[in-house]
C-alpha cells in the first residue's frame, strides 16, 4: 500500500503515464520493506513462542534483532511518508498550475487523510511507549 500511495502521489495515472526510473526505486523500497517486516515478525514470533526454552543470552539476541528490524521498518515508514507528502505537493502544484480543480480537490483530501493518519500513528506510538 505504501508503494501504491507513492505512485499515486507522484501523479502516476493522473498527470503522468509512466514514472520511469522512479518506479524501480519504489519497487526496491517496497521489497526491502517486505523483507525487513518479515524478519521483524519472525524474530517477534521466535521471541514470544520460544521464550521458555531460550537462555538469557539467546533471548537478548533475538530481542536485539527484533529491535533492529523494527527500527529499520520505522525508518522506511518515515521515508515513505516523506516521499508521499513531497510527491503530493508537486502533483498538487502541477494541478493548480493547469487549473484542474476537481483533481486538485481529490489530492487535497488525500493529503488531509494522510496527515490525520500520521498524527494517529504518532499518537498510537506515544501511547504504546
Amino acid at each position: 500500500s505504501r508503494c501504491l500511495l507513492i505512485m499515486v502521489s507522484l501523479g502516476w495515472g493522473v498527470i503522468k503515464d509512466s514514472l520511469g526510473a522512479q518506479m524501480k526505486k519504489i519497487v526496491s523500497l517496497g521489497l526491502f520493506y517486505v523483507a525487513m517486516a518479515f524478519l521483524r515478525d519472525i524474530a517477534g514470533v521466535v521471541f514470544v513462542e520460544e521464550l521458555h526454552v531460550l537462555s538469557a543470552n539467546e533471548e537478548e539476541e533475538i530481542y536485539d534483532f527484533f529491535t533492529f528490524f523494527s527500527l529499520i521498518t520505522s525508518v522506511i515508514d518515515v521515508v515513505c511518508y516523506m516521499w508521499i507528502l513531497n510527491g503530493l505537493s508537486g502533483t498538487m502544484q502541477y494541478l493548480d498550475n493547469m487549473n484542474q480543480s476537481r483533481k486538485l480537490q481529490r489530492y487535497l483530501k488525500l493529503r488531509c487523510i494522510l496527515i490525520v493518519s500520521i498524527l494517529f500513528a504518532l499518537f498510537w506510538s506515544v501511547i504504546g511507549v
